[in-house]
């Protein structure tokens, strides 16, 4: 069935607007209030389609690690530098977003549950690359390079992406590359 245009457009200003408060606000201070006095509706129509606050934050969360891993996936032969540069400008093209994401007290939780979403669909290619590990060893190793790249794309989208996304998917490649050579 296909939604209404009008419900589309209500869904997208909650959001964009519920965005723009938390990149403002803590998650816990933001209220449905607020958020209805700024996306100018009236509660009923945020309850419709949200529990509560929180609601709306795990939805946008889920959607967007889903989406993202979804079209990140998608992406075959392409080399490791050119899905770098997809994944970079797709964080470029959400940066709102993703900033306001990871001033949350969970952001440590949105990369880790991101992280996991991703070992789940590259587990086998990362073990063939720590062969001499066991699972466990492999998982540490995967979590090591991957909360680097985190931390260097959060330094980057917290510090207002000044750097090019070239410039950020190379060095990217390049630490992930020096990394796993070295293993």
């Amino acid at each position: 069935m296909k939604t209404d245009a009008r419900v589309l457009h209500t869904k997208t200003r909650i959001r964009e607007d519920f965005i723009s408060l938390l990149n403002d606000h803590p998650l816990n201070k933001i209220t449905v209030k607020a958020l209805c006095d700024k996306a100018d509706i009236n509660r009923a129509t945020f309850y419709r389609y949200y529990e509560d606050i929180y609601d709306l934050y795990e939805k946008i969360k889920d959607e967007f690690i889903s989406g993202f891993l979804d079209s990140f996936f998608k992406m075959k032969n392409m080399t490791m530098e050119e899905k770098l540069r997809i994944f970079v400008n797709e964080i470029k093209k959400h940066a709102s977003l993703v900033h306001a994401l990871s001033k949350q007290n969970d952001s440590i939780n949105f990369t880790s549950k991101m992280a996991k979403n991703l070992y789940d669909h590259i587990e086998d290619e990362f073990r063939l690359l720590f062969s001499d590990f066991n699972e466990k060893q492999c998982a540490e190793a995967f979590v090591f390079v991957i909360s680097g790249c985190a931390g260097l794309v959060s330094v980057w989208v917290n510090s207002g992406m000044h750097t090019s996304s070239d410039e950020i998917a190379a060095m990217l490649h390049k630490l992930i590359n020096n990394t796993l050579k070295r293993a």
